[in-house]
């Protein structure tokens, strides 16, 4: 008897471990006859979730036609986002990196570009107010371009593209990221 609950214990132990591992990125979700993008992501993010920026569609990675919708909740500073790579009439939800910030921060925009040998990215150019200085005449905004890459099964951040786009934080427009893009030769 006791050989059995202990079998069982492991059992479900390794069910809730092998359950963790395999979070939101299995969710299937589908888009309503007559929905726009803006009431889809309106309607799927979390019930606390505002939508920070209109919800997108493009290319990346190896998919087409992805849908990326960003949220934050109230008090939180920073962005979730989501991926929804279409599968037939369905999207299967990939999960961006959690982005939390120190400073006031708004997303200027979300957009896909070339992003040297790593192919097709997804661009989010992010606007911070620091807080130092005194209002308004010593706070200057300083801008953050985030790069994402994916295998069309998980979303990575390309640091590496990051730090060689804008390292000065200067780039406050997507024309004069994708102007930089084409600088480096992307």
């Amino acid at each position: 008897m006791l050989r059995h609950r202990v079998t069982t214990v492991g059992l479900l132990t390794a069910i809730f471990v092998f359950s963790l591992e395999l979070p939101a990125q299995q969710v299937v979700l589908a888009l309503r006859k007559g929905e726009s993008l803006q009431q889809f992501g309106a309607r799927v993010v979390p019930k606390d979730g505002k939508i920070l920026h209109a919800v997108v569609r493009g290319d990346f990675g190896p998919t087409n036609g992805n849908v990326v919708i960003l949220f934050g909740s109230d008090g939180k500073r920073g962005f979730a986002g989501w991926v929804l790579v279409p599968e037939g009439p369905e999207y299967r939800k990939l999960i961006l990196p959690d982005r939390e910030f120190p400073a006031s921060t708004e997303i200027r925009a979300v957009f896909f570009a070339q992003a040297g040998h790593e192919g097709r990215a997804l661009f989010v150019l992010c606007k911070h107010i620091s807080g130092v200085g005194r209002y308004p005449g010593n706070i200057t905004p300083f801008y953050t371009t985030y790069v994402y890459g994916s295998d069309g099964n998980r979303i990575t951040e390309l640091v590496d593209v990051e730090d060689q786009l804008d390292p000065v934080g200067s780039l406050s427009t997507a024309h004069q990221v994708l102007q930089r893009l084409r600088e480096l030769g992307s």
